[in-house]
């Protein structure tokens, strides 16, 4: 079975002259696939072997493992014996996992980030939400770089890093339910968020954050009851 990809393959030539291009060729096919889960372009549940990878970006297989290996880690895909890999699926509890997760690193970072860039962080995030308001940009790519925003503000540039990870792994989540979210509601709740950083008011902003996170919480306990 060859995989659909969400832009044209890119192969990675074995006959460029350049070793860069080599070397780099388990970096190009991680990036690829990576970037096509998050997106549920490869679906949860979806096979991948190293012989069809392989063939896919013309490659030998030794790049190939070297990218299932570290999206196994990440915990991306899991190894079914020696049939391959599958894209694996959150179940209910990883979702609860990364949500209670977010809530610890994310109030932090915007504490840091009232504390630290306020009334800057403030007006970049005003500008993104209103973009969000205006139909201007689609609601997940507005709320990712919302988040994004929020976390490199915190001026730590550790905690920064974590957070682009698990914002990473919440993608597949929020694409699962973006059409259960109320655009306006979302935006509103960013608001106030932002009141709060240019109050440069860490408290209310960290409050703020983590009420936007226990909504989403209630509305996923809500659909995964029998008659949610």
């Amino acid at each position: 079975m060859t995989i659909t990809y969400s832009n044209p393959l890119i192969a990675v030539d074995q006959r460029s002259s350049g070793k860069h291009d080599k070397s780099n060729a388990w970096r190009t096919i991680y990036d690829r696939l990576k970037a096509d889960i998050l997106s549920r372009t490869i679906k949860p549940g979806q096979a991948l072997t190293e012989a069809e990878l392989a063939k896919d970006f013309q490659v030998s297989r030794t790049p190939v493992r070297e990218a299932l290996n570290l999206l196994e880690k990440e915990g991306l895909i899991q190894r079914i014996s020696r049939r391959g890999y599958i894209v694996t699926e959150l179940s209910l509890e990883d979702v609860l996992d990364l949500i209670e997760l977010r809530i610890i690193l994310e109030r932090e970072a915007v504490r840091l980030a009232a504390i630290r860039r306020g009334a800057e962080t403030a007006a970049e995030l005003e500008r993104l939400n209103n973009a969000g308001f205006a139909g201007e940009l689609p609601l997940l790519e507005v709320d990712r770089e919302y988040h994004r925003t929020i976390a490199h503000a915190s001026g730590n540039r550790q905690l920064a890093e974590v957070l682009e990870m698990v914002l990473d792994k919440s993608m597949r989540l929020e694409l699962s339910f973006i059409s259960s979210f109320n655009p306006d509601q979302v935006l509103w709740g960013h608001a106030e968020t932002i009141a709060a950083l240019r109050r440069a008011d860490p408290d209310e902003a960290a409050r703020s954050v983590q009420e936007g996170f226990y909504h989403f919480e209630d509305m996923l306990l809500r659909r995964s009851r029998p008659n949610g």
